[in-house]
């Protein structure tokens, strides 16, 4: 997909440039570059990479310790707020807990939407 017209955000500035992105990577960022399959306009919006969330203790009501239904949630409803992949913290109150916590993000792991690292 190639991403249009959009003020790209890179090294703390914003560019009007192109974006090309393949397989969830940016490809190729510059002016007027040549693509041919899908292709958005992001006339007068703002164009950030993913973001990365490296202390996530949960979200959207649900918390990552709460199991492998909770971590499928963060995963389905975080790309929505430009969340590409996120940690999860978890705050154990005793070794089983801890076992059974590392189980769910291990289950977890592959789930759609944003990934858990």
């Amino acid at each position: 997909m190639i991403i249009r017209n959009g003020k790209v955000f890179i090294d703390s500035r914003y560019w009007d440039t192109d974006v090309i992105c393949e397989d969830g990577k940016i490809k190729a960022i510059g002016k007027n570059l040549i693509y041919d399959g899908e292709a958005i306009d992001a006339q007068g919006k703002l164009v950030f990479p993913g973001f990365i969330d490296v202390h996530c203790h949960g979200g959207f009501e649900v918390s990552c310790g709460d199991g492998v239904e909770a971590l499928q949630k963060i995963c389905a409803l975080s790309p929505q707020h430009g969340v590409t992949s996120f940690l999860p913290t978890l705050a154990p109150h005793n070794i089983k807990m801890a076992q059974r916590q590392v189980k769910a993000v291990k289950d977890a792991m592959g789930c759609p939407g944003t990934d858990i690292v």
